[in-house]
């Protein structure tokens, strides 16, 4: 094989069988497209005529200045993140007569066919309402988007797709959505608004990590998971609201929400996760409900504000340093006896801390 360029674009010849792939423009370490790329149909070099066939992983990874690209009906395979972090990238078309891909409804996107999923948007995306999935990383790195309204034909939100997308300040997640999956929106660091409807179920791991300007979020009726980290380092985010679906909240959830004043946790959550509030230095407040079987190691580490915690009887063990370096005196109501407390904590030095005084319904136990 071999690789040439040709009119600015550069290909790795097949002599085999006269087809080529899109690759990476290398100018020294940088990948340099840019301005504006129509890849033809077919090429010629030796007086050989090559078919444009596939477009490389990574083939426009990074190219900052490009701003729009034209994919012809030859091409049948393009490689993962072949558009990621194409900052300028406002046009997306693909030729008519593709059998694989389109851009319908010039909708400025690239769409696998047969499945209907969007494999690459761009700033100027209007999701087609016939789109069933945003697939992975579809917009990473996507850093002029602005806004965007996922449509009610769309069930699944893919590993990545927002990813530091860095001037996002409002998501519309529509009644169809199922799944927001692994570090779906991560690092939306301009991300304030988040509309989500009643049919998400499960909000995946780091889902919403570093979302620093989220404010409030409700998470809706439907949702019984909320993955590790989903929400850890959303500094901004004061108030969130869980409705009794939740049954699950992940490993550091809710770590380092640095503003978050208030939250009700559900009946329907039975386990306080390893880390889950830890770091949320203005919580003063929290009330376990009858349903928390279990509050695992430093789950309200570093909690600096924490004045008062309501511990029902029903919890039967509390971890390792759940509640060190809280506020002095952190005062913990405990539903239980002493000797239940006891019993519970297992551990002499259970919070890490002597900073707690626990009153339990028969006296109080100072620690």
């Amino acid at each position: 094989m071999r690789e040439v360029n040709i009119n600015g674009v550069q290909y790795r010849l097949n002599g085999d069988n006269l087809t080529t792939e899109v690759i990476e423009r290398r100018e020294g370490i940088f990948n340099d497209y840019e301005g504006d790329i129509i890849i033809p149909d077919t090429v010629k070099f030796n007086e050989a005529t090559y078919r444009v066939t596939s477009i490389a992983p990574k083939a426009f990874y990074c190219c900052k200045s490009l701003r729009s690209i034209t994919i012809p009906a030859s091409v049948t395979s393009i490689g993962e993140d072949a558009f990621c972090f194409c900052s300028s990238l406002t046009a997306i078309k693909v030729a008519e007569g593709n059998t694989v891909y389109d851009s319908r409804e010039n909708c400025n996107a690239l769409i696998h066919t047969a499945t209907s999923t969007l494999i690459r948007g761009c700033q100027n995306t209007s999701i087609p309402n016939s789109i069933t999935s945003i697939g992975k990383r579809a917009f990473d790195g996507c850093t002029s988007l602005k806004s965007i309204t996922v449509p009610d034909s769309v069930t699944n939100i893919g590993e990545e797709a927002f990813c530091c997308c860095e001037s996002l300040k409002l998501i519309t997640i529509l009644d169809s959505v199922k799944s927001i999956g692994y570090r779906a929106f991560h690092k939306c660091e301009s991300l304030t608004t988040i509309i989500m409807c009643d049919s998400v179920m499960r909000i995946g791991k780091e889902a919403f990590n570093c979302c620093e300007s989220l404010k409030s979020i409700t998470i809706p009726a439907s949702v019984t998971s909320i993955g590790e980290d989903a929400f850890n380092c959303c500094f901004s985010l004061k108030y969130i609201t869980l409705i009794d679906s939740v049954k699950t909240i992940g490993r550091c959830a809710f770590s380092r929400c640095e503003s978050l004043k208030c939250i009700t946790i559900p009946d329907s959550v039975r386990i306080i996760s390893w880390h889950a509030f830890d770091g949320c230095k203005s919580l003063r407040t929290i009330t376990i409900p009858d349903s928390v079987r279990s509050i695992e190691d430093g789950a309200f580490k570093d909690c600096e504000s924490l004045e008062h915690i309501f511990i029902p009887d029903s919890v039967v063990n509390i971890g390792a340093n759940v509640f060190y370096n809280c506020n002095w005196p952190c005062k913990i109501h405990y539903d239980g006896t002493v000797a239940q407390w006891e019993k519970i904590t297992k551990d002499e030095d259970w919070s890490g801390s002597p900073r707690c005084i626990v009153y339990c319904y028969d006296g109080h136990l100072v620690i």
